[in-house]
């Protein structure tokens, strides 16, 4: 039994280590993390329905704190941020925002971590990780949860938004200090 057991962790740890193309694996090949980091890049730079349909999964969801504060700051953090029909209305409704990744993508058995940057609106930098966790659907890898944080506040400033920060404005306002105005988020 004990045998057994060390070789299972063995061959686990090579399909996950080694990202094998070996059909017994069941882990993503370098071909299949690349083409879902740039699918997701996608996704979010210049939304298009196809590439939701072909690589979401129908019960696809998403977490992220940093959009779960632009909507309310008080949500708790383990909220869902959008299931598949809010993700891609959400994209629908509002610009692209392109992502450049700046990392190379690390990849588990079925997991992709990867560090982008976006920049847009005001031209500020803002700065996030994704993981995404992908299953086999029909022979293809598939995004079926991601989760994504970033540097929400550069991110607000792009949109126009403002914050305060010990009595300054930081973004388009003038005045700290007073009542919350429209476009204010802390």
């Amino acid at each position: 039994m004990r045998f057994n057991f060390s070789v299972a962790s063995l061959v686990t740890l090579a399909c996950s280590t080694l990202v094998a193309a070996s059909p017994a694996c069941k882990c993503l090949t370098k071909t299949d993390s690349t083409e879902l980091v740039d699918a997701y890049a996608r996704m979010i730079g210049a939304f298009n329905s196809e590439d939701a349909a072909r690589y979401l999964t129908e019960d696809f969801r998403s977490h992220s704190q940093s959009i779960n504060t632009f909507f309310n700051p008080f949500s708790p953090s383990d909220d869902y941020t959008f299931n598949r029909t809010s993700f891609e209305q959400a994209q629908l409704n509002q610009a692209g925002t392109p992502l450049e990744i700046v990392s190379t993508p690390v990849v588990d058995c079925t997991h992709i971590s990867f560090v982008w940057t976006s920049t847009f609106g005001t031209g500020r930098k803002a700065r996030g990780i994704t993981i995404l966790s992908t299953v086999q659907v029909d022979g293809q890898w598939r995004i079926n949860h991601f989760d994504v944080e970033f540097n929400s506040l550069n991110w607000a400033y792009n949109m126009g938004q403002y914050y305060c920060l010990f009595g300054n404005a930081v973004g388009n306002a003038t005045v700290c200090g007073a009542p919350p105005a429209a476009g204010k988020l802390f």
